[in-house]
């Protein structure tokens, strides 16, 4: 028999996640086109910038949701220790799949690699969630307090131990930096807003209402994220190499 945490999914949850990897991958053709000089596209300010930061902060935004959906129903099953070792069994999962991705950036890109990209801080985050779990709704206040503090070190350097923290040497260089100061206060935040509108980890009664009208497709999409989210960059990359009629990586 499946197990029943797995199977009781939240469909407008995977409505806007699925919408979050199709942002995702609009995004990053634009942010090819640019990289390998195909094209002139503006991604450092004005529309496309804040595309791709509303982009980022919805995976992050949605993994804390449904972080908190999850421990609603695993805490039904297991009890201590067991709840945080599923936890930490899963972030590592992802963490680790970011290291990966910040090996094959060194190798492709090594003037930007991604240290600490959006794998890496979603990873890290399901591990210690259960540690603000207790907190439900009221966590928005630390959320606000991780996000505020990100204004205020805006532009300050220091050692690159610190680069995860937000505080970085100068001259850093990555294709994706997510730090824990403010995104960690976004991974937060969702943990909140769950813990308001899905307080058990149920679906809301008007979830239907809300789906019905949207195409299924989206859904699927988000049901699969991280797959796609590991395999949508070489095949953006194959594809506009066919196109384009040249290798645009290479070691």
């Amino acid at each position: 028999m499946k197990d029943e945490i797995k199977i009781k999914r939240i469909p407008e949850i995977d409505l806007f996640r699925g919408t979050a990897v199709i942002m995702m991958i609009l995004f990053h053709t634009i942010f090819d086109l640019d990289f390998f000089s195909l094209y002139t596209i503006d991604i450092s300010s004005g529309f496309w910038f804040f595309f791709g930061y509303i982009t980022g902060f919805l995976f992050v935004f949605i993994a804390g949701i449904s972080a908190w959906i999850s421990w609603k129903r695993v805490e039904k099953k297991l009890s201590g220790i067991n709840i945080y070792k599923k936890f930490v069994k899963r972030g590592l999962f992802i963490f680790v799949i970011g290291l990966g991705i910040t090996a094959v950036t060194w190798i492709f890109a090594p003037g930007s690699p991604i240290i600490f990209g959006t794998l890496h801080l979603i990873g890290f985050s399901i591990m210690v969630a259960p540690l603000f779990f207790r907190f439900s709704t009221k966590i928005i206040y630390i959320g606000l307090a991780v996000i505020f503090a990100g204004i205020l070190i805006q532009g300050l350097h220091g050692d690159p131990l610190l680069t995860i923290t937000g505080i970085h040497a100068p001259g850093f260089s990555s294709l994706d930096y997510k730090p824990l100061i403010p995104w960690f206060g976004y991974f937060l935040a969702g943990i909140a807003i769950s813990a308001f509108f899905y307080p058990e980890g149920k679906k809301m009664r008007i979830t239907d209402t809300i789906i019905r009208p949207v195409p299924e497709f989206i859904q699927v999409i988000g049901r699969h994220s991280l797959v796609i989210y590991l395999v949508h960059q070489p095949v953006i990359i194959i594809l506009l190499s066919i196109i384009y009629g040249k290798m645009l990586l290479s070691v």
